[in-house]
């Protein structure tokens, strides 16, 4: 099993009610392989977040 591990940040922006928040993001492959070259799952998975969390910041943090 292979784990990736996601950190979101979002930060508050009070004139427009949007108060901040994070939260970590866990995604188990169980396999083991997400397949595609290495790098391009950890980066797919990032802009998917970006694109949710509007105008977040995504770090990767690891995994096993």
């Amino acid at each position: 099993m292979k784990k990736y591990k996601f950190e979101i940040y979002v930060p508050p922006e009070v004139s427009a009610g949007i108060r901040g928040f994070s939260d970590i993001i866990t995604i188990e492959v169980e396999s083991g392989d997400p397949g595609g070259v290495p790098g391009e799952f950890e980066k797919f998975m990032e802009d998917a977040f970006l694109e949710w969390f509007d105008g977040a910041r995504i770090e990767e943090i690891g995994g096993k």
